[in-house]
């Protein structure tokens, strides 16, 4: 008996617990379509096409053809896809549905476009991308990015990052077996003087 092959549309594919595509191990089938998009133009005779980086196909494949492809909506009840009929009504396909909708939950019109709209799983409450509302006196307390030179912008971003590389490998962490303080949060305090420690 013959072994079924796994369609190359759904090899390496990663997901979220939401089954949205987040990534894939492998060039992604589709992103050959994103190359070399014609971009003649009668005003600018002998334009050569557009052609985008290949983390970007990458991208943009994942986004429209894993995740909006077809573009349907959620389909009525778990489990049930939509189906594709034809003129006499006879059943043809059935297909999947968008993984995602956009929401905008705020009604916000931000710069740049994009009006505030954000992309969610069907089953994520539209409220969960409402930004968290922050303290007045906290926002006052945080130095005005404008205002920083070049080497002082760099050291806040290496420290916004390591904080963030922290809580990553905290939040990994069993929680019964979560110090207080990580060895690499006390190397760091002790070698560079952080929180109060001496510098060594």
């Amino acid at each position: 008996m013959s072994r079924r092959k796994k369609s190359p549309l759904q090899r390496g594919i990663l997901r979220d617990d939401q089954g949205v595509v987040v990534g894939r191990r492998t060039q992604h089938p589709h992103s050959h379509l994103l190359t070399a998009i014609p971009t003649a133009n009668p005003d600018y005779p002998g334009m050569p096409p557009f052609n985008m980086p290949a983390e970007m196909k990458q991208l943009i494949a994942i986004h429209v053809f894993d995740n909006l492809y077809p573009g349907l909506p959620e389909p009525p009840a778990e489990g049930e896809s939509w189906t594709i009929t034809d003129a006499d009504g006879n059943h043809v396909a059935d297909v999947g549905s968008s993984r995602y909708r956009l929401v905008n939950p705020t009604g916000d019109s931000k710069p740049m476009g994009g009006n505030g709209e954000t992309w969610l799983a069907h089953a994520v409450p539209a409220e969960a991308a409402v930004p968290a509302e922050m303290d007045e006196d906290e926002l006052a307390a945080v130095p005005d990015v404008d205002d920083l030179t070049e080497a002082q912008f760099a050291a806040l971003q290496a420290k916004i990052d390591q904080r963030v590389e922290d809580e990553a490998r905290l939040a990994a962490m069993d929680a019964q077996a979560q110090p207080t303080e990580t060895e690499w949060q006390k190397w760091r305090r002790e070698k560079f003087g952080l929180d109060g420690g001496d510098e060594s």
